[in-house]
């Protein structure tokens, strides 16, 4: 609410920026997660750690909405190859019989 005052735009506007994030993630795990398949789980994780702190520390110096959305954007695509990735890392090091509560955690 205090950025949709400080940048004069609607709640519901804001609410789209705010979204890019969610969209990020979606899109996220499934292209990195398929770069994890390919050159390995541990390389994609780094990749997208950066990507994701680096869209975290851009956020507060955006200056507009279109520049706020990009970088939501890209914390979302580090987000979710990330999960995607730690999802299968963890079914891969984890037994048969502790797998399904390894990756739900």
């Amino acid at each position: 609410p205090g950025i949709a005052e400080e940048w004069n735009i609607t709640r519901g506007a804001l609410g789209v920026v705010l979204s890019m994030e969610l969209i990020g993630m979606a899109v996220g795990s499934v292209l990195l997660g398929r770069t994890a398949d390919l050159s390995g789980r541990r390389p994609t994780i780094q990749l997208c750690l950066i990507v994701m702190v680096a869209g975290m520390f851009l956020v507060p110096f955006a200056n507009g909405l279109t520049e706020l959305s990009a970088y939501r954007l890209m914390t979302g695509l580090g987000i979710g190859g990330m999960l995607a990735s730690i999802h299968a890392m963890a079914a891969e090091y984890s037994n048969a019989r502790w797998r399904t509560l390894a990756v739900t955690v």
